[in-house]
């Protein structure tokens, strides 16, 4: 009985923590993403979308391109064009204009310190 205490489902833990691991980066980098591009803190963020589709566990496999993950890609770029066309490109953007100048002697100044 000891050796069930001790041992706490380690082995069960081990075969999933690569799983674990990957799942919380792509949390994390989503979560990120979202906070970075949102315009307002109590809304989500309308600068970002997640195209994630479903697939069957161990249908593909890490890093290892093949026809069908191409085909795969290729039909959810065109579900979701039409959605992201509306989204990102109905209106013409702004002009860019950089945060920063350079100046005759080549120094760098911030636009808002002038």
């Amino acid at each position: 009985m000891d050796s069930i205490k001790s041992n706490s489902g380690r082995a069960q833990w081990a075969a999933r923590l690569g799983d674990v691991f990957i799942g919380a980066d792509m949390v994390a980098a989503d979560a990120m993403c979202e906070h970075l591009l949102r315009d307002d803190p109590d809304r989500d963020s309308l600068r970002y979308c997640r195209i994630n589709p479903v697939v069957a566990q161990d249908e593909f496999k890490l890093d290892q391109l093949s026809n069908q993950l191409i085909a795969l890609g290729a039909r959810e770029a065109e579900h979701a064009s039409r959605k992201l066309s509306e989204k990102f490109f109905a209106e013409k953007a702004m002009p860019f204009q950089p945060a920063t100048t350079t100046n005759p002697k080549g120094i760098c100044q911030q636009e808002h310190l002038r």
